[in-house]
């Protein structure tokens, strides 16, 4: 096999309108920072794009045998800044670098998927919490979902503070207050 089969991991033409629209969508509900991961894997005819536990879809053709994990909003610059007078563009994976259009960005690759974990959109403390509770580590960052939980496990930690000081007068311990609503995480 030539060096350049061996070092190309995916190469799809995308369908241009919906990966513009799925991004908008993303941008709207997933609320990206700079450290958010996104996961580019693929699902029958679709290209699917996940962030922040948001997922959006868009047409493809061609070979897509695994995830590509890009951090960072490049992405969304080069989707926002494509031309509207394309129809499809070509994206591919070559030696761990996600090329689009004329930008270039590392990324990881690999070639078996981790499971998908969602988070719905307008999912409250308790369902992201749960979903931390059930997930590893591991594979919320390799959902692109880590930030969320990690901003959910501090407002939990904030939330049962700020509990003790309001039940002081009734010298109801810390830990309590954490082992019943670790309860209510688990559904007991």
């Amino acid at each position: 096999m030539p060096a350049q089969e061996e070092s190309l991991q995916a190469s799809v033409t995308v369908h241009c309108e919906q990966l513009r629209e799925g991004f908008r969508i993303l941008r709207r509900h997933a609320r990206p920072k700079r450290s958010t991961v996104t996961v580019l894997s693929r699902d029958g005819e679709d290209l699917v794009i996940q962030m922040g536990g948001v997922e959006v879809r868009a047409e493809v053709e061609g070979r897509w045998e695994g995830e590509a994990r890009v951090r960072g909003l490049m992405l969304f610059e080069a989707v926002r800044d494509f031309p509207h007078r394309y129809a499809a563009a070509p994206i591919t994976v070559e030696r761990n670098r996600l090329k689009f259009s004329s930008l270039s960005m590392p990324c990881d690759w690999e070639r078996n998927s981790a499971p998908r974990v969602l988070i719905p959109i307008n999912a409250s403390l308790l369902d992201i919490l749960r979903i931390d509770a059930e997930t590893a580590d591991e594979d919320l960052e390799r959902n692109g979902v880590l930030d969320a939980v990690l901003d959910a496990r501090k407002k939990r930690k904030r939330l049962i503070h700020s509990a003790v000081r309001t039940l002081e007068p009734f010298k109801i311990p810390e830990e309590a207050i954490t082992a019943l609503v670790g309860e209510r995480i688990r559904g007991e």
